[in-house]
């Protein structure tokens, strides 16, 4: 089987739809029989060592160089996987004659807009036009809402052709997708699996002297990631923390992705992290706070749960789905509602530890499956 294959949903920047990718392509290499091309883009830098890593494995293509179909067509391509199908809005997605699997983990950033979320979002003299031009013109074609459709508009036809197979993450997004685009929704079959688990190696030394500290402290902390990422809600912790900090005066507040503009003690941002010293903070954490505003699947709290540390999530977008029974939900936009999950969490802890050990094992059985599913789909 002859596979082209996505390698530009794992360049430019980190994202767990790229780990995603990774762990397909690291699944598909471990099968005999496959020829495997990569896909990517010149222009675009890789990760860490991923370039180096990837050109002793598999024969590299540069899609700068020619279009899809041309390298299809060249090398008798059987199948194209992309994997992150928002990632190729920019390509020529013409013309390619050979069978598709495409994945869409989300379209939150359809649902932030058309649900007018982004307005919770602090203004500043850099948005404050975009954001006006939004609130008062939400369906002129300069709206960010109107340009984002676009943009989708221009992978719909090529989702509703009969030579592409679509996968998604969740039921949750599945049901987006239907919404958002009823075409694709009454004429193509979504398929539901769910992304494969991280396998990061955890070790005892810690990389990052602040987490080494904060655990050598031996101080509760809650948890929080991806701080610099929009649709985290970062805002509605830090407006709870200080009333959480009256019921425990000692408890620290663990941040990732924001070591900036944070003048509270108590508050620990971290830029950076390494993934087993994400691990380590996984594992220590009193509990994990997820208030997402969107989410298609979401990995931390899987993460989380794996070393029974109990999560509060949002109830919204997929993580009732995926965390069921097992975590405390609260709204992501009242702040009292959060504060009063943590005081119940602290009531029922140790049941919320053991439901978070046994929901992380249903979510890992169901990962595992899905994954032979999906390499099936792609090399057979």
């Amino acid at each position: 089987m002859k596979i082209l294959f996505d390698l530009i949903s794992i360049q430019k920047y980190h994202s767990g739809g790229g780990e995603y990718v990774k762990k397909v392509l690291d699944e598909l290499l471990s099968k005999s029989g496959n020829v495997i091309f990569g896909l990517f883009n010149s222009r675009l830098s890789f990760l860490d060592k991923d370039l180096e890593n990837l050109r002793t494995k598999i024969q590299l293509l540069d899609i700068s160089k020619n279009t899809i179909s041309e390298y299809v067509r060249l090398y008798e391509v059987d199948i194209l996987f992309v994997g992150i199908i928002q990632r190729y809005i920019a390509y020529n997605l013409e013309n390619i004659e050979c069978r598709i699997v495409c994945v869409m983990h989300d379209i939150g950033d359809m649902e932030f807009l058309d649900n007018r979320i982004h307005f919770l979002s602090q203004c500043s003299l850099k948005n404050y036009l975009r954001l006006s031009v939004d609130y008062w013109f939400p369906r002129i074609k300069y709206s960010t809402l109107r340009r984002t459709i676009s943009r989708y508009q221009k992978i719909e036809s090529f989702l509703l052709q009969d030579n592409v197979t679509i996968i998604t993450v969740s039921q949750y997004t599945a049901n987006s997708i239907k919404y958002y685009f009823p075409k694709i929704g009454n004429k193509k079959h979504i398929n539901i699996l769910y992304p494969p688990s991280k396998q990061y190696i955890r070790k005892n030394i810690i990389d990052n002297s602040k987490i080494d500290m904060i655990l050598a402290s031996g101080k509760k902390y809650i948890l929080f990631v991806n701080a610099n990422r929009e649709n985290k809600n970062f805002n509605i912790v830090l407006k709870c923390f200080n009333r959480v900090k009256e019921i425990f005066p000692d408890m620290l507040l663990v941040v990732t992705g924001k070591n900036r503009d944070i003048s509270n003690k108590d508050i620990i941002g971290l830029n950076y992290v390494s993934t087993s010293d994400i691990e380590n903070l996984y594992m220590h954490a009193w509990a994990l706070i997820y208030p997402s505003l969107t989410e298609g699947f979401g990995y931390p709290p899987i993460e989380a749960m794996k070393y029974g540390t109990p999560v509060i999530s949002s109830n919204v977008c997929s993580m009732p789905e995926i965390l069921d029974d097992a975590a405390l939900y609260c709204s992501p936009f009242y702040v009292n509602d959060l504060f009063y999950r943590i005081r119940l969490l602290e009531e029922r802890y140790q049941w919320y530890k053991l439901k978070s050990e046994e929901q992380y094992q249903k979510i890992l059985k169901r990962q595992k499956e899905d994954l032979h599913i999906l390499i099936d789909m792609i090399s057979n």
